[in-house]
């Protein structure tokens, strides 16, 4: 526009630019949203977490692995296999149990189990924005809060949560760089197996 031999320029932002201004905003938090979400749902429903009875068991054998200071090397708590010669594969998981139930009774067990899974839920989001954005990372995300949410009890393969999600990350990275799988992991394969042995399958 010419006024008075002025030129006058006038200037807007486009629309992309402000969505993608909000969307860089929103991003950093996004994992911290779904992991927060995740955990007051978990701890709502407690006593959901508290259904499966094995968990009287895993405390039992936490106690005493932290009472003996040893692992036990025979069954003596199962009333027909009393004796029999048995290592628990999960006795890590069972002596973080334990110490949780003993700081704050049945809360420590069910906290225990959904900060576990919230962090795993956290990094999983992490993760896919790393490659995504966001909303095809959030429903991915979301989408596996869902369908993992029936298998969140107070039981040890809950506490491997997030080193699942961080080993899945490297398996992927190794992939696409046609690699095998970094080192720097075995600390935290190693954590797995003695935090739930069935960390045996990934191998097969």
């Amino acid at each position: 526009m010419q006024s008075g031999g002025n030129s006058l320029q006038v200037s807007h932002e486009t629309g992309p630019s402000v969505n993608s201004g909000r969307s860089d905003y929103l991003r950093p938090w996004l994992p911290l949203l779904l992991a927060a979400t995740a955990y007051l749902t978990i701890v709502a429903r407690g006593t959901f977490l508290l259904k499966d009875a094995d968990i009287y068991w895993h405390i039992m054998v936490g106690q005493w692995i932290v009472d003996h200071r040893a692992v036990p090397h025979a069954d003596m708590f199962s009333f027909t296999m009393r004796g029999a010669p048995w290592i628990t594969s999960e006795w890590l998981s069972e002596v973080l149990f334990f110490v949780a139930y003993k700081l704050t009774g049945w809360t420590g067990p069910v906290m225990l189990a959904a900060l576990s899974a919230s962090a795993a839920y956290y990094l999983l989001a992490l993760l896919l924005l790393k490659r995504l954005p966001n909303i095809p990372a959030a429903i991915l995300a979301s989408a596996a809060i869902v369908m993992t949410s029936f298998h969140v009890f107070t039981r040890p393969h809950v506490l491997v949560f997030p080193l699942m999600v961080i080993w899945a990350d490297a398996l992927v990275s190794a992939s696409d760089e046609r690699r095998a799988p970094s080192l720097v992991y075995l600390p935290l394969v190693t954590l797995w197996a003695n935090l739930h042995g069935a960390s045996r399958w990934l191998w097969r």
